[in-house]
């Protein structure tokens, strides 16, 4: 369940919207050989994900959160905060195709913006809320 959750995800994540302000959507970010090297960034990856069973005595249900984490090394949090706004019109209220499951919703619960500790890459968290059962 959760992988087919994660591949509904990434596929809804790689549209031009999105993927023509990013350099990737990854599940495991390819690693330069320099720390310093910017020219992988920005980029998204699929983060933590957490289902919790909702069944009833007919349908077997899950309730998710799912974060989605944006990387960015331009100074100050605009860019990160612009594909995170893509981030929200792109997946809030939208359709997921989830494969083997009938997709109920998916809502915007939180977003955050900050600067890891390295001091130079800007990073932002969004969390949300995907509910799905077995058809």
């Amino acid at each position: 369940m959760n992988w087919q959750l994660q591949v509904a995800l990434f596929n809804k994540l790689n549209v031009s919207a999105i993927t023509s302000l990013v350099r990737g959507v990854y599940d495991h970010v390819p690693q330069a050989d320099n720390a310093a090297d910017d020219s992988q960034f920005p980029y998204i990856t699929i983060g933590e994900a957490r289902a919790n069973e909702f069944d009833t005595d007919e349908v077997l249900g899950f309730d998710a959160s799912c974060v989605i984490h944006v990387w960015g090394r331009k100074r100050g949090r605009k860019e990160v905060k612009q594909i995170q706004d893509q981030i929200y019109q792109v997946l809030h209220r939208a359709n997921l195709t989830i494969l083997g499951y009938d997709f109920i919703s998916i809502d915007h619960q939180f977003a955050e913006s900050f600067v890891d500790s390295d001091g130079l890459t800007r990073h932002g968290v969004q969390q949300f809320r995907v509910l799905f059962q077995n058809p």
